[in-house]
């Protein structure tokens, strides 16, 4: 998991943090929490990537086939001679070689499940616009998903892209795992690691900001939380 210690400042997102909530120090960490998030997300695929068996060159497996499912990030697509993806490659593909069958699954990872109408159309029209442009040159039976890493339910995914995709496009993070044969459970858990660290530090470092703490005294005296204690 990402530290929130360290993460630093994005100087443009923390001006518009600074327009919404006046505080500058408050702004700050907040935009140190964003970066937070996006980190996370791209700590999840290098765990991913760690964990599975990983081609980081296709062409020549395509050439030499062996039995096995092989996960293929979009780094080694975009390298690929023999895989056209135009600009529209998918965040995985998982090719599934064995007992005379060949399929290859696009996955479209990600960390949360709740985008706009605009985008979750792009999403669903770039997967099968892959598949369409690959699947005869390539020779595999093409499946397309994706997947929200941390919803364990299909039809919380095809809510959150606004009923754009199906059931069967969506997959959950467990469903993912299983493909490539690693333990959802255990990534989870190495994912909250540090999950307490960061939400120590990050109220520790608010309440180094006068403001904030002459707030956060003012609320506690006005509901009376403090006689409680």
């Amino acid at each position: 998991m990402v530290k929130l210690s360290e993460t630093i400042f994005k100087k443009g997102r923390g001006e518009s943090y600074i327009r919404c909530m006046g505080d500058t120090y408050l702004s700050l960490m907040l935009s140190r929490v964003q970066s937070l998030i996006i980190k996370s997300g791209y700590n999840l695929e290098d765990m991913i990537l760690a964990k599975a068996t990983t081609l980081y060159e296709i062409d020549d497996f395509l050439e030499h086939e062996i039995d096995g499912t092989f996960l293929v990030p979009k780094k080694a697509i975009k390298k690929s001679q023999k895989v056209n993806f135009n600009g529209v490659e998918p965040d995985f593909m998982v090719l599934v070689v064995g007992d005379g069958n060949k399929t290859c699954h696009l996955v479209e990872l990600k960390d949360g499940c709740d985008f706009d109408t605009k985008s979750a159309e792009a999403e669903y029209k770039h997967m099968n616009d892959f598949i369409t442009t690959n699947a005869r040159k390539l020779q595999y039976r093409f499946e397309g998903h994706i997947c929200c890493f941390n919803e364990t339910s299909r039809d919380a995914i095809v809510a959150g892209f606004k009923n754009k995709i199906t059931t069967e496009i969506a997959m959950t993070g467990r469903e993912f795992c299983e493909l490539i044969n690693l333990d959802y459970d255990s990534i989870v858990l190495e994912r909250k690691r540090d999950q307490r660290s960061n939400f120590k530090y990050f109220i520790s470092e608010i309440l180094k900001d006068e403001s904030v703490r002459l707030e956060v005294i003012n609320v506690l005296k006005t509901n009376n939380w403090l006689d409680h204690e």
